[in-house]
């Protein structure tokens, strides 16, 4: 009868920590993804006023004065979820316009954002995923140059 309740209590304990693993964990990402996104939305807007950002060659009612050369921005996030994807966009970008900004350039023109996915491995399987999931890394390139 003893093994019989340990078996029990060792069944629950596995459905509480897959219940865990696959529901709670996830969303405590999602939150977390979404407030460090508004937290950089502000960090975006500040540094808007300092750099001006366009996917376009040119910067419309302002002549390009000097081209300073290529840069780039690079996501810090891993993305597996649709908030994380849109934290790396910002991280990505925030990170172009800190290094034009760097470089003495005050705009960037022909912004591209290009994305990356690859496996990391997990620390346990879940479902047919074996260890495995698809995470996400965010770039954009550009030109910086002063107007």
């Amino acid at each position: 009868m003893d093994a019989v309740f340990f078996y029990l209590f060792l069944f629950f304990l596995c459905v509480l920590i897959i219940f865990y693993l696959t529901i709670v964990k996830p969303k405590k990402r999602e939150e977390t993804a979404r407030v460090k996104a508004e937290e950089l939305d502000k960090q975006i807007q500040e540094l808007s006023q300092r750099v001006l950002v366009v996917t376009s060659s040119t910067v419309p009612g302002k002549e390009i004065k000097r081209v300073i050369g290529a840069v780039t921005g690079v996501s810090k996030t891993e993305a597996s979820t649709d908030a994380e994807f849109k934290l790396a966009e910002k991280e990505a970008l925030l990170d172009i316009m800190q290094k034009a900004i760097e470089l003495g350039a005050n705009a960037i023109v022909d912004l591209k954002m290009t994305t990356g996915s690859y496996e990391k491995r997990v620390w346990i399987d879940i479902g047919s995923q074996k260890g495995y999931r698809m995470v996400s890394k965010v770039t954009y390139t550009g030109t910086a140059v002063i107007v």
